[in-house]
């Protein structure tokens, strides 16, 4: 059974830099994937992954990657990243990540990962901050987190 899309959708094409030989889509690139959508997930929130002040309360690390792969991309095949941040702990979030196949509208790879908020100085987690978990509870409609 398919997992169920996540709301939140960044589109991209995969680049023959990505691919194998045979012009499929190398298997740790999803990963690569993965760190654009997040960056666009968090910026559709307000949040700069990219700004030096915003890692000075949330930066975050992967702990847990768990990772399924159902259908080859292949290069220059448009794909949609989809996101969705579906629990919040202390310190982490846990995130679901599906890539789909925009066109055949099949689900190619998905991928559930836990980040750690990490201090760069202590090189230690950290509790998320409030004004991460309020903006990620208010578009995920998660409750009691």
């Amino acid at each position: 059974m398919a997992p169920q899309l996540p709301k939140f959708k960044h589109s991209i094409r995969a680049r023959w830099s990505e691919c194998d030989p045979q012009g499929l889509v190398f298997n740790a690139i999803y990963l690569n994937y993965f760190e654009i959508v997040q960056a666009e997930y968090f910026r559709s929130l307000g949040i700069s992954m990219y700004d030096p002040k915003t890692w000075e309360t949330f930066a975050w690390v992967v702990r847990k990657a768990e990772l399924e792969f159902f259908a080859p991309v292949v290069v220059d095949e448009a794909v949609d990243l989809h996101m969705a941040v579906t629990s919040l702990g202390r310190s982490s979030l846990t995130v679901m990540m599906i890539v789909q196949k925009s066109e055949a509208s099949e689900i190619a790879f998905s991928a559930n990962l836990v980040l750690v908020n990490f201090d760069n100085d202590t090189h230690a987690s950290r509790p998320l901050p409030d004004w991460v978990r309020s903006k990620v509870t208010a578009f995920e409609g998660l409750e009691g987190s």
